[in-house]
């Protein structure tokens, strides 16, 4: 052992007998009616509170003992533990209480002491309830790890019953994060559902005169309580915010439909625009190859991306490329051949052939494949247009393919309407 730990575990063993003792105290500490004799030298070195106290007025006049409130005997025992013996007093069970004394009585030490301490039991099945004690304790360590740990793990933590009791704030801050890690959106929209239909249970107690006569832990739950209770007014107004947080155009068909069913969305009228854009979006694919609201726009940590799509119309290699968001340009895959009016619907790109080959070629972005479909027998050049549920072919004649049947049988729908335009001169 280090002469320095031999020397410092000596000189606490040395301060813990004189708190024992108490030989040559010169202040008395009332904490519920318990006293603690205590060193004006000492407290001060480490409390600023005690510090602002003992260079005030107040000490040079009074020799009365020093009330301290919210605060139990069995905790302040604990905070002079770790100021004279440098004791690791710290657990699960008396850390909020703990930690509440650190910031009532200004010790740093501590507060670093316990801001580490938790941070380091961060998971999955306690993150929610780190978040909200990283609010009422305005730990910044303790609020990063926590909020790592749900944009990690928000797929499970979404399912959990605790994830109603996030503050709108952090809730809202969570939706809108790219860093979000999930396979599907609608665990979002879920989420935002189950938090806004929440309603916090109301604290039967009353209150008391003397708050100092129950536990820290007690006071803390009776306060959260009455912070949801408060506060449950106030979810309704952020509905239509978080809505437009999400990926919203991105859910499922059957979780955007259920949204209709929900109560206190159906009866908020601004989130009716919202939900419209969303269902114009699925019920149009044929506009996705021009039309990306930002409800459409994938994640950082989503398995799938936004991209520009370019063609190569006249190199025999064939190559299909596409450019992300951030302006990187990707090879993505070899085509089957020279494409002709290469469209997007939906999450597939369709193209035909060469002029002479009447072949139907589609891509799926998803699986990252070409397949061969039935064509139409068109000759010469020829544009491929999405509208609607249908796939038009125009050329002399106009062709239609119904997309959602998914049968590839084309029929044909009439000849285009030649347009005389005459031009006058002035």
């Amino acid at each position: 052992m280090a002469i320095s730990d031999i020397l410092s575990r000596s000189i606490f063993q040395n301060l813990r007998e004189e708190l024992e003792h108490s030989t040559f105290h010169d202040v008395i500490i009332s904490v519920q009616n318990t006293e603690f004799k205590g060193h004006k030298f000492i407290l001060s070195a480490n409390s600023k509170y005690f510090k602002n106290i003992f260079t005030s007025e107040r000490d040079r006049t009074s020799s009365a003992p020093i009330v301290l409130k919210n605060i139990t005997p069995e905790t302040f025992r604990l905070v002079l533990d770790c100021i004279y013996g440098g004791k690791d007093v710290l657990t699960a069970a008396n850390l909020a209480a703990i930690w509440h004394a650190a910031v009532y009585l200004e010790i740093d030490c501590l507060y670093q002491a316990c801001e580490l301490h938790q941070t380091s039991r961060v998971t999955k099945e306690n993150c929610v309830e780190m978040t909200n004690q990283a609010t009422t304790f305005k730990s910044k360590k303790l609020k990063e790890a926590a909020w790592n740990m749900i944009v990690k793990e928000f797929k499970d933590i979404s399912r959990r019953e605790d994830v109603v009791l996030l503050d709108a704030e952090d809730m809202l801050q969570i939706i809108n994060s790219e860093d979000l890690t999930i396979d599907s959106e609608d665990y979002v929209v879920n989420a935002i559902v189950r938090w806004v239909q929440h309603s916090p249970e109301v604290s039967d107690s009353k209150g008391t005169d003397d708050s100092s006569q129950m536990d820290y832990k007690s006071r803390e739950k009776e306060m959260h309580k009455e912070n949801c209770n408060n506060s449950i007014k106030k979810r309704k107004n952020y509905i239509v915010d978080m809505l437009k947080a999400s990926r919203l155009c991105l859910v499922s068909g059957s979780c955007l439909q259920s949204l209709l069913d929900v109560k206190v969305i159906a009866e908020n009228k601004q989130c009716f625009p919202v939900i419209c854009k969303a269902l114009q979006y699925h019920v149009q694919p044929d506009r996705r190859g021009y039309h990306c609201p930002p409800q459409a726009i994938h994640r950082a940590n989503s398995k799938l991306e936004n991209v520009i799509v370019s063609f190569n119309y006249f190199n025999p290699a064939c190559h299909m490329s596409c450019r992300t968001l951030d302006g990187t340009w990707y090879l993505v895959a070899n085509q089957p051949h020279m494409l002709a009016s290469p469209i997007l619907y939906g999450q597939t790109i369709y193209s035909t052939g060469p002029a002479n080959s009447p072949n139907l070629y589609s891509y799926c972005t998803v699986q990252k494949q070409w397949k061969t479909l039935p064509g139409v027998a068109i000759l010469g050049t020829h544009v491929l247009i999405g509208l609607d549920r249908y796939l038009y072919a125009v050329s002399s004649t106009i062709y239609r393919l119904q997309m959602m049947e998914y049968t590839y049988v084309w029929e044909s729908v009439g000849n285009p309407v030649q347009v005389k335009v005459s031009v006058s001169k002035s």
